[in-house]
């Protein structure tokens, strides 16, 4: 194998890095990662980044791609800062292989090429090109097989193909060569070599395989945040006259802090023929690159300083300027946003959906299950509700008021059991075997029809119930006073009736009412409530976990490296998630209105439309979620913790009237809380945008909107 076409005489740099520091944590937790770092990164050189693990050298890569951010010191790439439009680092600029596999499973091999040469904007014949290209180079298997169908060294050989696929300018290659058999990795070299020798693209590599690197142009020797020596393998074996770079490093670490004493040492002019590498002459038909120059100046290493603290570096004598060469097609616009990016990362999101049929089907059978479940178990009257009756009423002759009135009772909700004596009839509601007693005096009858000539109490009819259960209090209560406008009719039948009788008619009238109906639901108090609900939680939930788990797997810095900024990302996320919840909306409209019949007075449109603007507010508020957290785990609890203190909150269980005033206060700062007000006033009332109630509702569901993307993106630019 012949090295990489390397030059000890470069005065252009492509990336230079003075004084890096980069640490985390604060105070006594605080841990120094990159220290006062010096780097110089010939143009057209490939650079191998050596070093033990926990050195820094990730973070470096990181720093150089503008993952991370120097907290002290100046970056420059091709003259300019990366981050910025003339640098296109992230961007075009750069081909970046993580150390992490960083590709998602559910791809082919050809769609992961397509998915970054949207990205890059290559173009449909030249991806699939490259792509032909890249697969026969690397003997990668049939491009239509799934990535999480392939070995462990096809995956990082497809990694290695992304980051190749656009012959980017500066290739960034974190250990692109493990898990490859030796004969590929051969061909991985020549190949580097090649692209440097004709392209002048800049390469920087990582390897485990210390010995690998002295194939490399120029090598950084790394330990504990910084580098020790900077220089050609061949320049650092004469110098040492040591053949492995391997007990070079180990020497270097050994003394480390004594470097001037290793420049002291003998430089064994003869190695050359024992370490199998020359030193390449300049071919003019394949120069390095147009603005790359050569000058003949000494080669011994040297000892050099960095300014702000004590630390020392060996390097070759050479002197490198920066060469400052903005990117050629350079737009602030598209540092913005781009179409292709976007739809680059809306096509990947369908994909990875139309892969993932257990969630399609969990995202559209759950949400008209949770409406099938509400309208069949919410709201229904109780049935078969045990009520103990004691009945002495002895009534006047034939005509019993009690008996009439017993049979008033609808049998479908109260069922009647008969007890002989108080005390067993009480004693069934203490041992709960019925929800109360009814007790009718022996005197009951003759009590209602002559008041005067018995005591009041014996006409009452005496109820004892065990209150534990609301809803089923309400509902025999509802029942027993039903019973009593028969009870008022049946005394007016008597001639002799007393005014006393009469006057137990109720002074008030029900009129037909203004709005709804004359037997109100809890049904439909709580269906406009539970149709924002449902479709604000199920699209909260699609979009919950989506930042973490490309993040976790290097997918979401990968991209991010490729140019593709925030916005594009939740951008694409909602469209694609958009699309799942309008059929979850269509399918929880259709159970509601046209299965269970729940009313709407008002224009379907507005019910629709105030639905949608839910389903956003709850996937902008997944995306913060999503955004904020680092696990799976965390993110769920998060969902779950958030569900019912927004549910007992917003007026969909319990009315808002009925909290105390406090948390009217913090319910009325909840996306739900006009929402649902606002589609209980087109429901029920039949009222459109130009009220207060109703557009209130829209307003509040788009300012939340608006705050969840605005809080999500910064998080996510806090945390880079």
């Amino acid at each position: 194998l012949q090295p990489a076409w390397r030059s000890s005489k470069w005065i252009h740099s492509a990336i230079e890095i003075h004084q890096g520091c980069k640490s985390y944590g604060s105070g006594k937790h605080k841990m120094i990662v990159l220290d006062h770092l010096d780097m110089t990164v010939p143009v057209g050189s490939i650079y191998g980044l050596l070093g033990p693990s926990g050195c820094g050298k990730t973070t470096l890569l990181n720093v150089i791609v503008n993952i991370h951010r120097l907290d002290k010191g100046t970056i420059s790439i091709f003259g300019y800062p990366p981050g910025t439009v003339e640098a296109a680092v992230p961007g075009h600029r750069v081909g970046y292989m993580p150390q992490e596999l960083a590709l998602f499973p559910e791809f082919t091999i050809t769609e992961t090429l397509q998915y970054f040469g949207r990205i890059h904007n290559l173009g449909k014949a030249k991806t699939e090109e490259r792509t032909e290209f890249l697969v026969n180079f690397l003997d990668l298997p049939k491009s239509r097989q799934l990535i999480a169908e392939l070995s462990g060294g096809q995956q990082r050989r497809v990694s290695f193909a992304v980051a190749l696929l656009h012959e980017p300018d500066i290739l960034i290659l974190d250990e692109p060569t493990v898990g490859v058999d030796p004969l590929l990795r051969t061909s991985i070299w020549r190949h580097l070599d090649s692209v440097s020798r004709n392209t002048s693209a800049t390469i920087i590599i990582t390897t485990h395989y210390i010995e690998e690197a002295r194939q490399a142009t120029r090598v950084g020797l790394m330990r504990q945040g910084r580098l020790l020596a900077e220089a050609s393998p061949t320049k650092l074996m004469q110098h040492f006259a040591i053949p492995s770079l391997e007990d070079i490093f180990l020497k270097l670490c050994l003394q480390d802090g004594d470097l001037e004493g290793l420049a002291g040492a003998k430089e064994n002019r003869g190695y050359t023929s024992e370490t199998d590498i020359e030193m390449s002459s300049i071919d003019s038909s394949t120069p390095p690159a147009s603005n790359t120059d050569i000058t003949e100046q000494s080669t011994q290493l040297i000892i050099v300083k960095g300014s702000d603290s004590n630390f020392s570096m060996l390097k070759e004598n050479i002197s490198i300027k920066p060469l400052q060469k903005p990117w050629p097609y350079a737009s602030k616009g598209e540092s913005y946003f781009a179409t292709g990016r976007f739809s680059a990362l809306a096509i990947k999101n369908f994909i990875k959906m139309s892969r993932n049929i257990g969630f399609l089907l969990m995202s559209f059978l759950l949400p008209p299950l949770q409406t099938v479940l509400f309208c069949l178990t919410v709201g229904g009257t109780p049935q078969d509700l045990r009520m103990s009756v004691t009945n002495l009423d002895a009534g006047i002759g034939p005509y019993s008021i009690s008996d009439q009135y017993l049979e008033t009772l609808d049998p479908d909700i109260i069922k009647q059991v008969e007890y002989d004596t108080f005390e067993a009839g009480y004693d069934s509601v203490v041992t709960g075997k019925s929800w109360g007693l009814m007790y009718f005096e022996p005197e009951f009858s003759k009590a209602l029809l002559m008041p005067s000539k018995y005591d009041e109490s014996q006409g009452s009819i005496k109820v004892y119930m065990d209150n534990t259960n609301q809803q089923i209090y309400y509902t025999l209560l509802a029942q027993m006073l039903q019973g009593m406008g028969v009870l008022t009719n049946s005394l007016e039948d008597f001639r002799n009736i007393t005014t006393n009788a009469t006057a137990t008619s109720p002074p008030i009238l029900l009129e037909d009412p203004v709005y709804g109906t004359n037997n109100p639901t809890f049904t439909e108090f709580m269906a406009p409530g539970v149709i924002l609900t449902i479709t604000y939680f199920m699209a909260m939930s699609l979009t919950a976990i989506s930042f973490i788990v490309e993040k976790k797997e290097g997918l979401y810095s990968r991209a991010w490296v490729a140019g593709v900024n925030d916005l594009e990302v939740m951008l694409a996320h909602l469209v694609t998630q958009l699309v799942v919840m309008l059929i979850q909306i269509a399918l929880i409209l259709v159970f509601m209105f046209a299965v269970f019949k729940i009313s709407c007075e008002g224009n379907m449109i507005w019910v629709i439309l105030l639905a949608i603007l839910q389903g956003l507010c709850g996937m902008t508020f997944g995306l913060l979620i999503s955004a904020s957290v680092k696990d799976e785990m965390t993110a769920m609890m998060t969902s779950m913790g958030i569900f019912y203190p927004i549910l007992l909150l917003s007026g969909i269980v319990w009315p808002v009237q009925g909290m105390p005033d406090f948390l009217r206060y913090i319910a009325y700062m909840l996306p739900q809380t006009y929402a649902c007000e606002s589609i209980r006033a087109i429901l029920y009332k039949g009222w459109g945008i130009t009220h207060f109630v109703v557009w209130i509702g829209y307003a509040v569901s788009a300012f939340w909107m608006m705050v969840h993307v605005i809080a999500a993106t910064v998080v996510l630019k806090m945390k880079k």
